[in-house]
């Protein structure tokens, strides 16, 4: 269907969130998803198929994991992590899509892989081991990454005509 809102929140213990709109055969859009997780296990996870859908992540300490996947146009997805293990991958495939990740603390990592056409990809990350990746195929990108402390890597890829970049460590 369309126009769907899925929210879950967990605070301590084990953890482990899935949110899955539009199944991959069954084209959904303007669906709204949020994740909100505190302490321990972590993990998280939405998967959307479909266009105009809007998906975050908040995650504090532990474990960590998260990861969005959306499928279509006009996609957006939003992650925010604080603190422990950590690690982050968003994956878009479709037109018109955006991607942030915000990073605070410890092991850091992060990811964003976008294949299609007029993207845009953030990340920013404070403190710790970071990390960081953006890889971008088609035309009209940006991408930015913004690391500070410790140990910091940041790999851009960008393929295809108009393409941006910023990296500031």
């Amino acid at each position: 269907g369309a126009s769907n809102y899925a929210a879950t929140a967990q605070v301590g213990g084990g953890l482990i969130s899935r949110i899955m709109q539009g199944d991959g055969t069954t084209f959904s859009s303007g669906n709204f998803a949020l994740i909100a997780q505190g302490g321990e296990g972590s993990a998280a996870e939405v998967r959307q198929v479909g266009s105009n859908n809007y998906a975050e992540i908040n995650q504090q300490g532990d474990f960590s994991g998260v990861g969005i996947t959306q499928t279509g146009d006009d996609n957006i997805a939003t992650l925010f992590q604080v603190g422990d293990s950590v690690n982050a991958p968003i994956f878009q495939t479709g037109s018109f899509l955006e991607a942030h990740v915000v990073i605070d603390g410890f092991a850091n990592s992060a990811g964003i892989n976008q294949n299609g056409t007029d993207h845009f990809a953030a990340i920013s990350q404070s403190g710790d081991m970071n990390g960081a990746n953006i890889g971008q195929t088609g035309d009209s990108h940006a991408a930015i990454v913004e690391q500070t402390g410790e140990s910091n890597l940041s790999q851009l890829f960008q393929t295809g005509s108009a393409n941006s970049a910023f990296v500031s460590q």
